[in-house]
């Protein structure tokens, strides 16, 4: 049986204060929703996207390629779960928040790894934090294991102490996981369907397991614009890091904006205040910047730009671009 992502983008957002679902909202280049695909399609054979409001918008941004269902009433984050019962016909059911960009493919491996080798029915990606008040606590057992996952509304004073949360992504054994969602109630203090409720029934068949997650921050929700940028912000140091990693020079990382579906090749040079956005390609030996915008654009090797902006052209080997110069391709 193959593994499934069910991926939820039915919130509202309404702190976003925009008529644009939350979850199209952008960071670096890619919608929230399509970074969180972009890692589940690493591990997964099928992505189920459950929608709600604004779901023509979603739908028509994301395109065919995808399973759609709909959460007509925000019932709650099991409720929404249930909405795709007919897709958990599989060994293995992940289920993420499409509103977690910072998610990535390594960590969508590490979950399934947990997973497979504690051979749990149920697995829940963890993190600590310094401050966890209004995050899901991760109660464990002697052995480790987890043995539920209280929210914060509903937890006492002394499991509100518990530094390590719920991130809100999950693996689960598919047919496990169909069965526990026939059995959730809403007797809690939202009244809604808790997701975080099917762990504890798979705990009494002792078939739970953790994944902690090394750096919290990778599991950052977006909720608000603040949220928003703060998830831009970590997205940029990752991929500055990257790009340094494999050979390209950042004078100043800190004012250097490169979108996550940007390619640049190694021993170019970028200097501050440089931004390369879309699906641009930079070839070897560049030298680009200060004050430079690229867009959709393909620089060859050894091209120089100085503060100028190149949108959807192309540009040959070795050509000197500015300063002050603006060439948009057609």
């Amino acid at each position: 049986m193959e593994t499934t992502a069910i991926l939820l983008a039915a919130g509202e957002g309404k702190r976003m204060k925009s008529d644009k679902p939350k979850v199209l909202h952008k960071v670096c280049g890619r919608s929230l929703l399509e970074h969180v695909l972009r890692a589940a399609e690493s591990v997964s054979q099928r992505q189920v996207i459950v929608v709600g409001h604004g779901r023509e918008q979603v739908m028509e941004e994301m395109g065919e390629g995808f399973v759609y269902v709909t959460q007509e009433e925000q019932l709650g984050t099991g409720h929404a779960v249930k909405m795709a019962e007919a897709y958990l016909d599989c060994r293995e059911a992940m289920v993420l928040c499409g509103d977690t960009p910072l998610l990535d493919s390594r960590i969508m491996a590490s979950l399934l790894e947990v997973h497979r080798q504690e051979d749990a029915l149920g697995t829940v990606l963890t993190a600590r934090v310094q401050r966890p008040a209004g995050y899901g606590r991760v109660l464990r057992g002697e052995d480790g294991r987890v043995l539920r996952i209280v929210e914060d509304r509903d937890a006492s004073p002394g499991e509100r102490k518990i530094q390590e949360i719920n991130t809100g992504t999950y693996c689960f054994h598919g047919p496990a996981l169909r069965q526990a969602l026939d059995r959730l109630s809403t007797d809690n203090a939202q009244g809604e369907y808790y997701l975080t409720d099917v762990m504890e029934m798979l705990a009494r068949q002792g078939k739970t397991a953790a994944c902690p997650l090394p750096d919290h921050r990778m599991a950052q929700g977006v909720n608000s614009r603040e949220e928003l940028a703060e998830a831009a912000r970590v997205m940029r140091e990752v991929i500055n890091k990257n790009l340094m990693l494999s050979g390209v020079t950042l004078l100043d990382p800190l004012t250097t904006y490169v979108d996550a579906g940007v390619q640049v090749l190694e021993n170019t040079v970028i200097y501050p205040n440089t931004v390369i956005e879309g699906e641009s390609r930079v070839g070897r030996e560049c030298l680009l910047g200060p004050n430079c915008r690229i867009l959709d654009a393909v620089l060859e090797d050894r091209v120089t730009c100085r503060e100028s902006v190149i949108v959807g052209s192309t540009v040959s080997r070795g050509a000197v671009i500015g300063p002050f110069a603006h060439i948009k391709g057609e």
